[in-house]
């Protein structure tokens, strides 16, 4: 018995450390594939910023998704673990709260930086859009949150499959310390290059963007990593990252007079970024799972 007892646990031993292993070599070829898909992506993103629409980040964007389908391919690893189930009921619940989010830390933060004068509102003219700003600032609240959504969808599903269905997982997998901390400021290191190239989150401060930028990523790669292992699904985080990008970037941002220059709102501005932490910790207990990742 104490034979048998021995032996079980060398084999389960052996089969964790095989696991951690595969999952670091996994890490590697992704990491291997992403640079030089990143660096097109760069390239390209720079290069051809005058392009319309969403055209100038796709290949960016698609960057870490691609490359996670390579290593998956690669490596025979399969695709049940991205998690694109949906039909569970607290799937469909968390929906609700991907979807939200981003309008009330948007409502919030905004709101703020209008009434105490430190953003001036001044929303654009929209089509068929008339009467008070307020009214003009609705439809294009309206736009973001429907078209804008969409649009946004496929590049966000491009980086969600990259860093929520496949980086963070096998980091989890990979005894990596932190995985949740590590995987977010990757994320948010990422987005640097094209930062200070000055086509993506630019403020009066490239510094002070910079660093907002990776508190940012930091608050919202922990918001969707729980997403993500609490649900065990990736459509969540896709769709929370669709909404923030064509609500913030778009609906709220863009209702701001000068807003480049503003160093308060904005991706990266300071009230934006100090909504997000302090959402970060106030969902904290209610978001993250007790399990290290689910299935």
């Amino acid at each position: 018995m104490t034979t048998l007892s021995a032996t079980s646990r060398t084999e389960s031993i052996s089969d964790h450390a095989r696991m951690v292993r595969r999952a670091r070599q996994g890490l590697l070829i992704f990491i291997v594939f992403l640079i030089p898909l990143s660096l097109f992506g760069y390239w390209f993103n720079i290069n051809h910023n005058d392009l319309p629409l969403n055209l100038p980040i796709m290949p960016l964007m698609f960057a870490p998704g691609l490359a996670s389908i390579l290593t998956r391919l690669l490596r025979r690893e399969g695709f049940a673990d991205v998690s694109f189930r949906r039909r569970d009921m607290k799937v469909g619940k968390t929906f609700l709260f991907a979807y939200g989010f981003p309008i009330i830390v948007g409502v919030a933060a905004y709101g703020f930086a209008f009434l105490t004068g430190l953003a001036k509102f001044e929303p654009p003219s929209m089509p068929l859009a008339v009467g008070s700003p307020l009214a003009k600032f609705a439809a294009g609240l309206a736009l973001a949150a429907t078209a804008g959504v969409l649009l946004s969808f496929p590049t966000s599903a491009g980086e969600e499959i990259g860093w929520r269905g496949y980086l963070l997982p096998r980091m989890i997998e990979a005894r990596i310390p932190q995985p949740i901390l590590v995987s977010s400021l990757v994320w948010g290191a990422w987005h640097l290059p094209v930062l200070f190239a000055g086509v993506y989150a630019t403020g009066p401060s490239l510094w002070v963007s910079a660093i907002g930028l990776l508190i940012t990523a930091v608050a919202v790669g922990a918001i969707l990593a729980w997403l993500r292992l609490g649900t065990g699904s990736i459509w969540p985080c896709i769709l929370l990252h669709a909404t923030w990008n064509g609500l913030i970037n778009a609906g709220f941002t863009l209702a701001v007079h000068n807003h480049v220059e503003n160093m308060w709102v904005g991706e990266t501005g300071i009230i934006v970024v100090v909504t997000l932490v302090m959402a970060a910790l106030l969902l904290k207990n209610k978001l993250k799972p007790a399990q290290s990742l689910s299935s």
